[in-house]
């Protein structure tokens, strides 16, 4: 038996906040970004009565003469598999595109720090992968209100992050590399961040 749980009074920001850490953990794992899919099987929960498995160990169970008898954990979990049932919390794709939008700020952040660091591969390559995710946020469109802010934060990251690159380019050669990150943050200061948050 399956259920999927959904509320109409839902921990909005909450999610949106779970999406941006479980993909920017991702990203910083395997440089992929995590599908809508792969995070939906993590609210699946198995629940049923039974509490006593046991794993690896022979599990002991009475007949109806109550004499004792020695059955397998498998044979137990066959015997209480009916008891059990599956239950599904929904992850709305609009929370996952909005978590999305919430994690190129912080993909933004990374490019920069690489900088700081003396990283300029990584911050060519965070800087591809923040386009793209633009790319596939322009063909979504005008849904919402929300999502307008979270394509123009996101439009602003994304120009933060390409003069970034841009200024390596023509001047990187001049400008020693501990010293990178404090000329782009001193050329962008009229640049101010949108607020990801509600007005």
């Amino acid at each position: 038996m399956e259920r999927i749980l959904t509320s109409t009074v839902r921990p909005i920001l909450q999610m949106q906040e779970f999406i941006e850490a479980v993909t920017f953990y991702h990203y910083l794992k395997s440089n992929v970004l995590e599908s809508w899919i792969n995070i939906q099987k993590e609210f699946v929960y198995n629940v049923g009565e039974s509490t006593n498995e046991q794993d690896g160990a022979e599990i002991k169970a009475f007949d109806e003469n109550k004499q004792e008898k020695e059955c397998t954990p498998e044979e137990s979990a066959i015997e209480t598999s009916s008891e059990k049932s599956h239950i599904t919390t929904l992850l709305i794709p609009s929370d996952y595109f909005l978590g999305i939008g919430d994690l190129t700020g912080e993909l933004m952040r990374k490019c920069i720090n690489n900088l700081g660091s003396g990283n300029i591969e990584g911050c060519y390559q965070t800087s591809a992968f923040v386009r793209e995710i633009y790319k596939g946020f322009l063909s979504i469109g005008n849904v919402a209100k929300e999502m307008s802010r979270k394509v123009y934060t996101l439009r602003q990251s994304l120009n933060k992050m390409e003069n970034a690159c841009y200024t390596i380019h023509v001047r990187g050669s001049e400008i020693p590399k501990h010293m990178l990150a404090d000329v782009l943050s001193s050329s962008h200061d009229d640049m101010m961040d949108e607020d990801e948050g509600f007005y």
